[in-house]
């Protein structure tokens, strides 16, 4: 079977019979021969055809040896390969079934001349590794034709039922693409930072769409698509809606405080009621200081416009007076206002530092939040395209 051009090839045993009252002759006038073999070119031959031939028209009857008995029975028997047109549905394939007719009838006599019919035995069929045959019936039919109205014309047609084996197609077909579906859902479990979430899909949709074009070359060109063709297709489509999803994610992932916030409605409907039916968990308000920390940083804050302690206060009791470290001078207070402006530089730093920090903690705020907000995009898009997939599956299984 040729799926490609609709044609059947099959080497069939041949064998026809037939009467011929030219060819009737007395044994005993010629010594007791009862039969005799000559070669078919020298009696005539019904002219029998294949009419649904996919190739030339010829007469396969001549060239052979026919075996003649005295009583007029001519004998027709060899292998003849026939091609013949064979419409293939392919819409279940590769569990399909195929029914091909072949009709056999002579071109120039009519059923008042000849009339002919048939049987079959496929008792010695031999497969060719992909098709076997589960039925041979043959049908003597009587015609009329628009050329030659009221005459009747006789054929008899076989009915050659055959049924694919699937396990070379499951293994080389449905099974790779059943694979590379599911294995496309796993590039929503890729994490962004790896870099090979769009790279995984695109190998994805190319080895979905190489295959495809495998499927397309061993079908014939017609408008019926088969159910592994439709899935094939429908993979593509849903593998081309994940490297979409993957890049939106990926766009959401790098987004951050150098472009915007976080919209305050994906913050409610996504971060927080999405996030929460997927296991999430997003912190509502951000973490303050406590009272007693509040008092820590209150003991060591810094009040420049204070005085340092009076002259004529004692020195510490923890260094002795007649330290060679510790030296009191009469104008101390002169030494006083450079102290002040050094202790006002390194305010300024402090509170320099304290900004920058405090900047980058909002910074790294907002970035988490995009980042969770990808996240929880991922894995919807992960849940909407395993329901596509479910869907698709069923619905290709319930019309097959």
């Amino acid at each position: 079977m040729d799926e490609r051009y609709q044609k059947l090839n099959i080497n069939a045993w041949v064998t026809l019979i037939w009467h011929d009252e030219f060819l009737v002759w007395d044994p005993e006038r010629y010594g007791g021969l009862k039969g005799i073999k000559l070669s078919s070119n020298q009696i005539w031959l019904p002219q029998v055809i294949l009419y649904n031939n996919a190739e030339e028209y010829e007469n396969f009857l001549e060239d052979h040896i026919v075996k003649i008995d005295n009583n007029g029975t001519v004998l027709w028997a060899a292998p003849v390969v026939f091609h013949s047109n064979c419409q293939v549905n392919v819409r279940n394939f590769p569990f399909d079934k195929q029914m091909c007719e072949l009709k056999f009838g002579p071109w120039q006599y009519s059923g008042a001349e000849i009339n002919i019919s048939g049987k079959g035995d496929n008792s010695v069929f031999t497969t060719d590794g992909e098709w076997d045959m589960v039925g041979l019936t043959a049908q003597s039919n009587i015609e009329y034709y628009p050329d030659d109205p009221g005459v009747p014309y006789t054929d008899v047609t076989y009915n050659v039922s055959l049924r694919r084996r699937p396990l070379f197609h499951i293994i080389n077909l449905l099974l790779p693409c059943g694979l590379l579906t599911i294995g496309s859902m796993l590039v929503f479990f890729l994490p962004v930072d790896s870099g090979e979430k769009l790279s995984f899909g695109i190998t994805i949709l190319l080895s979905l769409t190489v295959f495809l074009l495998l499927l397309a070359e061993s079908m014939p060109p017609s408008s019926v698509i088969p159910l592994v063709g439709q899935f094939y297709a429908i993979s593509v489509v849903l593998v081309t809606l994940s490297v979409t999803a993957s890049t939106v994610v990926v766009n959401l992932h790098h987004s951050g405080p150098t472009r915007s916030k976080v919209p305050r409605w994906a913050r409610k409907w996504i971060i927080h009621r999405l996030g929460s039916l997927f296991g999430f968990k997003v912190k509502t308000k951000t973490e303050q200081p406590s009272k007693e920390k509040m008092k820590v940083f209150k003991t060591y804050k810094v009040n420049l416009n204070d005085n340092f302690r009076p002259l004529d206060s004692p020195p510490s009791p923890l260094l002795p007076r007649n330290s060679p470290d510790v030296k009191f001078s009469a104008n101390r207070s002169q030494s006083q206002a450079p102290c002040h402006t050094d202790l006002k530089l390194i305010y300024k730093e402090l509170k320099q530092i304290r900004a920058y920090f405090d900047n980058k903690s909002t910074e790294d705020d907002e970035r988490h939040e995009w980042h969770l907000l990808a996240t929880i995009v991922d894995r919807f898009c992960l849940v909407i395209y395993a329901v596509f997939i479910a869907i698709c599956s069923a619905m290709i299984t319930v019309l097959g």
